[in-house]
């Protein structure tokens, strides 16, 4: 627990320096900061000492990549770069327990990974130390309650306060507008032609309009709304056209993903609604009973209703538990 904990608290702070600008110049955020966060993991685990952890997030740092352009065509890159990244850093603390150096500086060097890996503009190094030991990021941290791009959520409760609280259908859509971050754009909105027209049901999952038509279609978004049927659904598909986005400059604050809807509707109607903080953010957090529902929802893919519960039980006295093959002997299916 202590190594999960440290590695996370790693890879939040070194996030937290440059906001926004990994995406921005073109890499994963999750897959470049997770080489390092990993690192720290593996560096506990493997018991090493302080340079030798040094060490290993210098190694590991020159390991770290992932970029973005998978977002853009549905191809399966994006499911490598977090396996990718604890490979990396197995490999980096190997290394460093035998000997093998790496640059100390590996974040904040002339050529490290700040410069290599950040569109160039505002950073925060402050925040790296900032009361590390007694403030901590790591809770601060996000639970993603829908199964699509993060970064847009607020959009889709926004979109689910008007399904529910409004009666909006699909069929009643006339137009929409979604005023959205910038940044936000490239990752969700463009090239449009393409996020209009997902080529995998995983590359759905990076489309606003499709999220959204989903959403609309079927009065919720879960795992079984990214399919090959969905994707080339010709309502679904006519409904995204009527999707639209625009640059939205009062969302500047990269720590609260607004969303923001605007809709006309054939009858004449003109509905809005605008969400600060997303559901599941550190100000809108999901409940420990939606968390565990999420997770049954997910496990039940593969576990048998016994195997999920009993995977939950374990997990809720974790901190009595001696050894984690316990959790994982709990989820395997006789």
């Amino acid at each position: 627990m202590t190594a999960i904990v440290a590695g996370a608290e790693v890879g939040c702070r070194i996030g937290s320096v440059a906001p926004k600008a990994f995406h921005q110049q073109g890499f994963h955020a999750t897959a470049v900061v997770g080489t390092f966060a990993a690192a720290a993991t593996a560096a506990k685990l493997f018991g090493l000492n302080a340079n030798q952890t040094a060490n290993a997030l210098g190694i590991a740092g020159s390991q770290s990549s992932g970029i973005m352009q998978c977002f853009n065509d549905g191809t399966w890159t994006k499911q490598l770069h977090v396996g990718w990244s604890a490979h990396a850093a197995v490999i980096g603390a190997t290394l460093a327990q035998c000997g093998f150096t790496g640059p100390a500086e590996v974040l904040e060097g002339i050529q490290g990974f700040y410069t290599t890996h950040a569109k160039p503009g505002v950073q925060f190094r402050e925040r790296l130390m900032h009361k590390l030991g007694t403030r901590w990021e790591y809770p601060t941290t996000s639970f993603k309650p829908y199964p699509f791009g993060h970064v847009v959520h607020g959009f889709l409760d926004c979109v689910t306060q008007l399904y529910m609280e409004e009666g909006l259908r699909a069929g009643q859509v006339k137009s929409m507008v979604c005023p959205i971050a910038e940044w936000m754009i490239p990752i969700m909105c463009e090239p449009r032609e393409i996020k209009l027209r997902p080529a995998t049901e995983y590359h759905a999952k990076f489309s606003l309009p499709f999220t959204i038509a989903a959403t609309l279609t079927f009065g919720r978004l879960g795992v079984e709304a990214f399919s090959n049927e969905n994707i080339n659904n010709p309502d679904l598909l006519a409904l995204m056209e009527k999707i639209v986005h625009a640059a939205d400059p009062t969302a500047i604050d990269s720590k609260r993903f607004k969303g923001w809807v605007k809709v006309k509707t054939n009858d004449g109607r003109h509905l809005e609604r605008v969400v600060m903080d997303n559901w599941g953010s550190e100000c809108n957090p999901m409940t420990p009973d939606q968390v565990r529902q999420k997770f049954r929802e997910n496990a039940a893919l593969k576990l048998d209703g016994a195997r999920v519960e009993k995977l939950l039980d374990h997990v809720g006295w974790i901190e009595t538990i001696m050894d984690v093959g316990e959790i994982v002997a709990g989820g395997v299916n006789e």
